[in-house]
């Protein structure tokens, strides 16, 4: 077989994929018969006769109530090992701000970003700035798996990884699952944002790798694939952090001159006031690194941030105010239509 795929590259998989999940009830019966068990799913991979198992369905309410699935130890582990090989391809036409199960990008790196851009855009605390704060309704629930697909297929040459990539994209979890848990708790999770309820070739399953992977390929794409699919959309007829950039620069652009807080019931609009002291005080999420005390933030390490420049005029931040957004964060001076998303 001429794919590149390999038993080294299973086992590499493997290794990725029990990573903090050794204790959970399927990683120890698959590691009860290690060899075996890896050997046989290498066989099913090699013949074409791999198919993913049973899924595992139950619901979390913190922070809200969502319906999570998690997939058998071994269907993981094809996930990591389709992951592992195409994902490379795809990361490097990301954008630098793009964080989602993404090696090397976690809080502190979001955080550091994030950091650069208010600093970049209030020219070091010294004019104010606007940010917003933004999700995609019901976004993994409404996907269009038939969307998705060509955009992974465009850039996975080889047949068999795009075999695999369409197997497991493709396969839907609600044909064979267990619901563990308390079933009252299902009528907590909005019908809407189900993937019970979800139409055939909708939905990707909340709890899997893959999951997040084809959602960030779908994001990055700013052409008109929400278009066809979601025509009531806020963001139609744009797709993509590169497409909703545009759009929040015309609407920053519409309303340039008038008051800095920009009224529109579709965006979260919030302004950073500026503080009697002439020092603005900015509303950001932030690692516990960036301290709010003026002494421990010149000592914590902000001189190495991305974007920092010592200015004399330039204070620090003296509040600090969360802000959680799950998909974007866009950073807007209140007198440019420069925008960082």
């Amino acid at each position: 077989m001429d794919s590149g795929y390999s038993f080294e590259l299973l086992v590499a998989a493997y290794y990725d994929c029990r990573k903090n999940k050794r204790n959970t009830d399927s990683a120890l019966r698959f590691e009860q018969d290690l060899e075996r068990n890896l050997i046989q799913l290498h066989k099913e991979l090699t013949g074409g006769t791999y198919r993913p198992e049973r899924s595992i369905c139950f619901v979390i309410t913190r922070p809200k109530p969502r319906e999570v699935w998690a997939a058998e130890f071994r269907d993981r582990i094809a996930h990591h090992l389709l992951y592992n090989q195409i994902s490379g391809r795809f990361h490097r036409r990301f954008i630098a701000d793009s964080c989602a199960c993404i090696p090397g990008r976690g809080t502190l790196y979001g955080a550091q970003r994030l950091h650069a851009k208010i600093r970049s855009q209030t020219q070091n605390w010294s004019r104010p700035a606007h940010y917003l704060k933004l999700d995609l309704a019901n976004f993994f629930v409404s996907i269009d798996k038939r969307v998705v697909w060509p955009l992974l297929a465009r850039n996975i040459l080889d047949p068999w990884w795009r075999d695999l990539a369409a197997l497991i994209l493709f396969h839907d979890p609600r044909t064979n699952y267990e619901y563990r848990g308390d079933p009252a708790l299902l009528d907590l999770v909005q019908p809407h944002k189900r993937l019970l309820s979800a139409p055939p070739y909708h939905g990707l399953p909340i709890g899997n790798l893959s999951s997040q992977f084809f959602a960030n390929v779908l994001l990055e794409r700013p052409g008109p694939a929400h278009q066809a699919h979601h025509p009531g959309s806020p963001l139609h007829p744009i797709c993509g952090r590169h497409g909703v950039a545009a759009r929040i620069a015309a609407m920053a652009q519409s309303s340039k001159g008038a008051d800095r807080s920009v009224a529109c019931p579709a965006w979260a609009w919030r302004s950073i006031r500026e503080r009697p002291s002439s020092s603005p005080s900015i509303a950001a999420w932030t690692s516990p690194a960036m301290s709010s005390s003026p002494g421990a933030w010149k000592r914590g390490g902000a001189r190495s941030m991305p974007g920092w420049r010592p200015s004399r005029t330039c204070r620090p931040p003296t509040r600090w105010k969360p802000l959680t957004a799950t998909w974007a964060c866009c950073v807007i001076a209140a007198d440019t239509t420069t925008v960082h998303g």
